[in-house]
C-alpha cells in the first residue's frame, strides 16, 4: 500500500512532462502568430482606389456574354501600363483562339509583363497549389478565367468549396492578387436577382465580390462597365470604367451616370444637394418636405415617394448612412439620413 502512494506522484510528473505549452502546439501545425508590429509594419496598398486592393482575393461575376473576359482583359492593361503590378498570370480556361482573335488579344500579348495560359489539361484542379511554390508572388495579379472550370467536384457543396477556396486564401497569403471570373444562373430578360452559381462559400471565402453589368453605347465596340459590391470586407464603392475597342481605352466614369435610369439619378443628386447643407443629417420627414420644395421649385420629375426610400436604402452605406435616432415625441424612433464623406 505504502509502495502504490509513493509512486503516484511519479505517474503524475510524467505525465506532466509530455505537456506542451498551446502555442508550441499551434506553431508546430503551421498556425502564425501574429503581433501587433505585423500589423504596424503592413502597409496597406490599392491598386485601384475603392476598387481593387492588393494581395485580395476577388470574384467578378455575370451572365454569360456579360463582357467579364474584356474587362479583366483592358484593366490588365491599364495596371500594367500605369506600374500598378509588375507581372500578370492569365489562366484562361474557358475561352478558344477563335475568341481572342475577336477580342484581338495579341494587342494585350504584346505587353511583356502580361503572361497568358490555356489551361485546359488536367493538371489545372491541382495548379493553385502547386503555384503555392513560387518564390516571390508580391507583385503578381493572377486572373483565372473562369473559376468552374478550375473545380473538380461539386461546386453546389460548402464543404467542398472551403476545401477548394483555401488553396487561393494561401496564393493570396502568400503575397499574389487574385481575381477570378464566375458565372450566374439564367436571369430573366427585365430583372437580375444578381446571385451566383455555386455554394455560399464563393463569397464567403472572398475579399470581395462584384456583380458585373454591361451597358452598350456602341454595339461590339464602345460599352460601360459596371460593379457593384456584393462584400465590401474593405471600403470598396461601386466603379464604373468605359471601353473602347476600337481604340483600346480604359477610363474612368461616374458610376450613378450609368448605374440608374434618369429619374433616379436626378432623385440621388437631389438628395444628395441636400444632405450637404444638413452635416448633422435629417430624419426622414423632415428630408421628404425638402425634397417635395426643391421638386416644386426647379420642375423637376423624381422617382414616387415610395421608389424614393427604396432607392436611398439601395445606396445605403455607399453615398449615404441611415440610422435610427431615438425621439423625444411620441411615435418612436426617428430614421436618420446623413450623406457620407465620400467625394
Amino acid at each position: 500500500m505504502n509502495n502504490s502512494l509513493r509512486q503516484e506522484p511519479a505517474l503524475k510528473i510524467n505525465k506532466a512532462e509530455k505537456q506542451f505549452p498551446i502555442s508550441e502546439i499551434l506553431a508546430e501545425k503551421g498556425f502564425k502568430r501574429i503581433m501587433a508590429q505585423d500589423l504596424i509594419n503592413l502597409e496597406f496598398k490599392w491598386l485601384i482606389e475603392s476598387f481593387l486592393p492588393k494581395q485580395s482575393l476577388v470574384m467578378i461575376y455575370a451572365g454569360a456574354g456579360a463582357g467579364k473576359s474584356y474587362f479583366v482583359l483592358y484593366l490588365s492593361k491599364f495596371l500594367l501600363e500605369n506600374n500598378k503590378i509588375k507581372d500578370i498570370i492569365y489562366l484562361d480556361a474557358d475561352n478558344a483562339r477563335t475568341s481572342l482573335k475577336e477580342r484581338r488579344v495579341e494587342v494585350f500579348l504584346q505587353m511583356s509583363n502580361f503572361h497568358y495560359h490555356f489551361a485546359n489539361n488536367y493538371n489545372k484542379y491541382t495548379i493553385f497549389k502547386d503555384m503555392q511554390e513560387a518564390n516571390n508572388l508580391n507583385d503578381t495579379l493572377i486572373i483565372i478565367d473562369s473559376i468552374r472550370n478550375f473545380i473538380q467536384y461539386d461546386f453546389n457543396k460548402d464543404f467542398a468549396m472551403v476545401k477548394f477556396f483555401d488553396e487561393l486564401q494561401k496564393l493570396r497569403d502568400n503575397g499574389a492578387s487574385i481575381i477570378f471570373l464566375h458565372h450566374q444562373p439564367k436571369q430573366t430578360q427585365d430583372e437580375n436577382n444578381k446571385i451566383y452559381k455555386g455554394a455560399t462559400a464563393f463569397l464567403d471565402s472572398v475579399d470581395e465580390g462584384y456583380f458585373l453589368d454591361k451597358k452598350d453605347i456602341k454595339e461590339n465596340e464602345e460599352f460601360i462597365i459596371l460593379l457593384e459590391p456584393q462584400k465590401r470586407r474593405f471600403k470598396t464603392k461601386p466603379c464604373a470604367f468605359k471601353i473602347d475597342t476600337k481604340n483600346q481605352s480604359f477610363d474612368f466614369v461616374n458610376y450613378l451616370k450609368y448605374s440608374e435610369n434618369q429619374k433616379s439619378q436626378i432623385t440621388l443628386s437631389l438628395v444628395m444637394d441636400i444632405l450637404s447643407e444638413y452635416k448633422e443629417g435629417l430624419n426622414q420627414q423632415d428630408l421628404a418636405k425638402e425634397i417635395k420644395k426643391r421638386v416644386e421649385l426647379d420642375y423637376i420629375e423624381i422617382v414616387g415617394r415610395n421608389a424614393l426610400w427604396k432607392l436611398l436604402n439601395k445606396y445605403k452605406d455607399i453615398y449615404f448612412s441611415i440610422v435610427y435616432e431615438s425621439s423625444q415625441n411620441r411615435g418612436g424612433k426617428k430614421k436618420i439620413f446623413k450623406l457620407l464623406n465620400i467625394f
